[in-house]
């Protein structure tokens, strides 16, 4: 073991003393464990990004920044099942060959933009470009996708396609901003660098350093029952690696470290 290795391991243990403290302070005071709201959390992780665009997302900084600006139709909620996010309601016929999905009249990009079927219609045909080779490129290929009104858009599959619903779950890109660009001109862009997104935090500042998120305050998901997100803001702070994270973790710099595995 090298020196730098026993620093990490010493500073994983005091981590460890401290969660440990800190869950039995919870046990005995369960009314002092509410979330407040505000706040920064500042989150270490390993890389740096490359396209801020969840289409094309190549590094775990990516993915990171497109879970927390973009959203698609549905989501999973806690439970595990899927449920409306952009969409406000969806049904299913013939079978479950087609699909129908309403989207919230109150759903926005950051840039103020209201989200409509073209967006919907334009990132499907993304993903079925030949070029397109990602996690969704099987989901949709024999799909056809079509705008019924400004918020209602139909998927009719050629086929009954079980976790079709899981691809409903992907983020979507706005056409207002992209609509021009070819899936092979995606990735010179000035969008995946100062990207604008439909989620609960929006990109404002991008360096050599870190990205800034800033709490949405019209996160369409927010409302007429739910409070707004507990954040404020989060950063993404770059390290070379999670040993240096770690470490970074260790003297205080950062509030948490993101990817780690069971080895780590």
């Amino acid at each position: 073991m090298t020196g730098r290795d026993k620093v990490i391991v010493v500073a994983l243990i005091g981590l460890m003393v401290v969660a440990s403290i800190a869950a039995i302070a919870a046990d005995q005071n369960p009314a002092g464990g509410d979330p407040a709201y505000g706040g920064t959390y500042v989150e270490g992780v390993a890389g740096v990004p490359q396209y801020l665009n969840p289409v094309i997302a190549a590094t775990d900084v990516d993915q990171d920044v497109a879970r927390l600006a973009f959203s698609g139709l549905t989501r999973y909620d806690r439970a595990g099942a899927i449920v409306p996010d952009l969409a406000s309601a969806f049904h299913t016929e013939s079978d479950g060959r087609i699909w129908t999905f309403d989207i919230r009249e109150d759903a926005t990009w950051h840039d103020g933009q209201p989200v409509t079927a073209d967006d919907v219609v334009f990132t499907v045909r993304l993903l079925q470009d030949r070029g397109y080779v990602g996690p969704y490129s099987d989901a949709f290929r024999g799909v056809t996708v079509d705008k019924i009104s400004m918020r209602t858009v139909r998927f009719a599959l050629p086929d009954v396609y079980g976790p079709f619903a899981d691809s409903t779950t992907v983020p979507l890109l706005p056409t207002h901003l992209l609509g021009n660009v070819p899936y092979a001109e995606l990735s010179r862009q000035p969008f995946n660098a100062s990207p604008i997104g439909t989620g609960p935090f929006r990109v404002t500042e991008v360096d050599g350093r870190q990205v800034v998120l800033l709490r949405n305050d019209d996160f369409y998901r927010t409302r007429p029952a739910r409070g707004r997100p507990y954040l404020d803001k989060v950063i993404l702070r770059f390290y070379p690696d999670q040993s240096d994270a770690l470490l970074a973790l260790s003297r205080g710099e950062v509030d948490g470290v993101g990817g780690l595995s069971s080895q780590d």
